[in-house]
């Protein structure tokens, strides 16, 4: 299993896709990227990271973990995350008494509130997130 670099750590990458190109007889295609980890997008699955990429055309690079074929840590270090487990939570609001659910998949939370699909957070999903130890 392949852990989450830690916001801030330097790695060196590999990812490893299918070959796509018809005239190749290499199977798959890997890419190496090196640089800096920092912090994710909100619109971000739990198991992608953003890597700076010191170009400035593409000066980030978002890598899924399924697609790593090995990560080589510089600095920093790492930390595990479970594989495809989704948690559901029930929240009742406090002030209005109204349910809601927050999904929690991987390091990522989301609530069915209309204060998340606005501004892609909410206090549900913090408090959930806080509750069951996931460090923003």
């Amino acid at each position: 299993m392949i852990s989450m670099p830690e916001i801030g750590s330097v790695v060196r990458v590999v990812t490893k896709f299918p070959n796509t190109y018809y005239y190749s007889d290499a199977e798959y295609e890997y890419k190496t990227f090196t640089g800096r980890i920092i912090r994710p997008e909100s619109w971000m699955q739990g198991d992608e990271f953003n890597i700076e990429t010191g170009n400035p055309k593409y000066p980030k690079s978002i890598i899924r973990l399924k697609n790593v074929s090995e990560i080589q840590y510089l600095s920093g270090s790492a930390r595990k995350i479970e594989e495809s487990v989704t948690r559901i939570f029930k929240i009742t609001s406090k002030s209005s008494k109204k349910q809601y659910t927050v999904t929690v998949d991987g390091m990522r939370g989301r609530c069915d509130c209309l204060g998340f699909q606005f501004r892609k957070n909410c206090k549900h999903n913090d408090a959930v997130l806080k509750k069951i130890g996931v460090k923003k």
